[in-house]
């Protein structure tokens, strides 16, 4: 999995790079996500996946529109409705680390 999402973010395809996530679906109102961030890689969570896929499962219409997402480092919570065009995310932040930049 690790190979392929860096293949396809490295891919001459996607000029600017890409987003890529991968869906496991565990029932119908459960699914598993990576996630592979532009510049980034894989990350642990990612809040603007999990609506992608969320909205992915809900056009295809084999899932649920409410689902659990899991991620490495956590799960959320999301419900698609397609006839307004809205999706809404539910779950918790967490402090996880502190940097400083600084301009030189």
């Amino acid at each position: 999995m690790q190979n392929f999402g860096t293949f396809l973010q490295e891919s001459n395809f996607f000029k600017n790079g890409v987003n890529v996530g991968f869906i496991q679906v565990k029932n119908t109102q459960e699914i598993n996500l990576r996630v592979f961030e532009r510049g980034v890689g894989e990350t642990q969570a990612c809040g603007s996946g999990a609506c992608a896929a969320a909205i992915a499962c809900a056009i295809q219409k084999e899932l649920d529109q409410e689902l659990k997402i899991n991620f490495h480092q956590g799960q959320v919570f999301t419900k698609v409705n397609l006839a307004d065009s809205k999706v809404m995310l539910q779950g918790s932040a967490e402090y996880r680390k502190q940097d400083v930049l600084l301009n030189l």
